[in-house]
């Protein structure tokens, strides 16, 4: 059930709006509150969404499966029966995540060695957890 007043400040005039708008998950409809700028996600009445973390969607836009489409899930299927470059994957994940461009050994302190930060070395991890959850 929609809202009829913000959960915030009490006002009765909101408005709905893709998440492109508001900063949110596209093609999700959001229910706003243009006086303090109250947001909350809604779904069309009878149809719930999944959601997907940021991790799998990053994983499915390289791999150039659009998880908004409706064979989406097919196509996942698919891609958890392929064999899967485990090397490539990492070296995929440290250059997205962590800005190494390889992971091949150059012999030299300046290439080899990279001062990274916490939430950096935490997303790359993140998204390697995410990528052997998926391949099972």
């Amino acid at each position: 059930m929609r809202a009829t007043r913000c959960q915030k400040c009490n006002n009765r005039s909101l408005t709905e709006r893709d998440g492109r708008e508001v900063g949110g998950m596209p093609g999700i409809k959001y229910q706003c509150c243009d006086a303090c700028g109250w947001s909350r996600a809604i779904t069309k009445t009878g149809r719930q969404r999944a959601t997907v973390s940021p991790a799998v969607r990053e994983l499915a836009n390289s791999l150039g499966i659009d998880l908004d489409a409706t064979n989406a899930r097919d196509a996942l299927a698919g891609m958890v029966d392929a064999p899967v470059d485990v090397d490539a994957r990492l070296e995929q994940i440290a250059t997205r995540t962590l800005g190494i461009p390889t992971l091949e050994t150059r012999r030299s302190d300046r290439l080899d060695f990279h001062d990274l930060a916490v939430w950096q070395i935490k997303d790359a991890l993140r998204a390697a957890y995410e990528a052997g959850r998926a391949s099972r």
